[in-house]
């Protein structure tokens, strides 16, 4: 059983489905007032915003204490396919340590909506950094 689990664990190669679209690394920062939007949940959505099957991928990321963040669309920071996005970015805390209950957004709403954000990202083949 051991050799077999050790097979599996190292034989399997790639489990990507064939649908699924190369990635290029992501990475950038969120600052509000000069301060990092630590938690704040960023979406980069595809034209048309057509994100309702597992085959359309919605590349996302949660920005880190230092306000820096990697996107990932098919796995945690694995990038995004290349293209344009419009970007949706809402920053909700807690409202109180270790509480499941968000406060309202505390960026008002601004750039909630993909379509009124004005925030846009061009995912070019390589590497990609945003700026803050």
């Amino acid at each position: 059983p051991l050799l077999l689990a050790a097979g599996l664990a190292t034989g399997c190669g790639d489990t990507r489905d064939a649908r699924e679209k190369p990635v290029f690394p992501v990475t950038g920062k969120v600052l509000v007032n000069g301060e990092p939007a630590a938690g704040a949940q960023l979406y980069l959505v595809p034209p048309g915003g057509q994100f309702n099957d597992k085959f359309t991928p919605l590349p996302n990321a949660t920005v880190r204490e230092d306000g820096t963040f990697e996107i990932g669309t098919y796995g945690p920071a694995d990038g995004a396919p290349a293209g344009d996005y419009a970007v949706k970015l809402t920053w909700r805390k807690a409202r109180f340590p270790g509480s499941r209950t968000k406060s309202d957004d505390m960026l008002g709403k601004r750039y909630a909506d993909r379509a009124k954000s004005g925030l846009k990202v061009h995912v070019a083949a390589g590497p990609n950094t945003v700026p803050p």
